[in-house]
């Protein structure tokens, strides 16, 4: 059975987002996962590119961008509204949609903000796939501090 995990952000803002996506990645490797990343356009796949060689001091995330129809041996890949469909691990959509099709990723993670267009896309993502019978947690990280 498929997997969503949707992680709630205090921000509103996409740097949050996506500094927030960076981190996950990095645990997903570290548990030995192999990981996609979903954004909207190539401004948000370069700044995603740079974001993942430095957004921690001590540490980066290897990484390829990928186009439709590729797939990769590498750990982590980005894509512009791509999808991987021979992938399994984790897919982590910071696109403003939902895929319509995950390919056959075990679980996909949703970073929502306060923004009010991804809280629209979240609350229609989630009912559809939990009357879909994919096993759906909200992780409501504006509570901690």
């Amino acid at each position: 059975m498929p997997e969503a995990d949707y992680y709630v952000l205090a921000a509103a803002d996409y740097d949050s987002r996506e500094l927030f996506a960076c981190r996950l990645c990095e645990k997903a490797v570290e548990q030995g996962l192999k990981v996609h990343i979903r954004v909207d356009n190539d401004a948000d796949l370069n700044q995603l590119d740079s974001k993942l060689w430095s957004f921690r001091a001590d540490s980066f995330v290897p990484h390829v961008k990928i186009e439709r129809d590729q797939t990769s041996s590498a750990p982590v890949s980005l894509g512009v509204q791509v999808v991987p469909s021979r992938q399994t691990g984790l897919l982590i959509n910071l696109a403003t949609d939902t895929p319509s099709d995950v390919g056959e990723f075990d679980r996909v993670a949703e970073i929502v903000s306060q923004e009010e267009k991804i809280l629209t896309m979240t609350r229609q993502s989630f009912a559809e796939r939990r009357t879909a019978g994919w096993q759906v947690r909200m992780n409501d990280l504006r509570k901690r501090g």
